[in-house]
Order: C-alpha cells, then sequence, then structure tokens
C-alpha cells in the first residue's frame, strides 16, 4: 500500500472580509431553497460554510491549481493539457 505524504501548512487566509462570507451565504442560502426537491443536492448551513471556510487553504504557487470561470471547457481543457 502506497504511503501518503501530507504537508501541515498555517492557512495564509484564516479570515475573509465579512463582505465575502455574506456573499458566499447568500449564494448557498439561495441554493439551499432546492435542497428537498433534488436528490442529489444537499443542505448546507451558515455553521458548515464558517468550519470550512476555516480549515480552507488555497493552494501555492507551485501546487497544480485552476480557476474556475464557469465554463466547464476550462476545466477540461486543463485536464487534458495535464495528460499530455
Amino acid at each position: 500500500m502506497a504511503r501518503h505524504r501530507y504537508r501541515r501548512r498555517r492557512n495564509p487566509c484564516p479570515r475573509l472580509p465579512r463582505s465575502h462570507h455574506d456573499e458566499l451565504w447568500a449564494r448557498i442560502s439561495e441554493r439551499n431553497e432546492f435542497h428537498a426537491n433534488d436528490p442529489n443536492s444537499i443542505y448546507f448551513a451558515e455553521s458548515d460554510l464558517q468550519r470550512y471556510r476555516a480549515r480552507f487553504v488555497p493552494p501555492e504557487a507551485d501546487e497544480p491549481h485552476l480557476n474556475y470561470d464557469g465554463d466547464p471547457a476550462t476545466v477540461i481543457a486543463a485536464l487534458e493539457a495535464s495528460r499530455s
């Protein structure tokens, strides 16, 4: 069995401005309205947002990452490029 090595890093941005939280929570709240009728969605509480944001560590410059622009073609192109 392969062993995985994980690097523990201090979160460089433990708190974002309240306006960012409010915007994210507004978007999540809108999606939450549909969770009862969509078997593929789950209810996401505001406490979940706070807990997950506190644990989020953005990728460092040397780590592969993609800034999603809303277009799935961007993701597909990046995946295809990584295979080459």
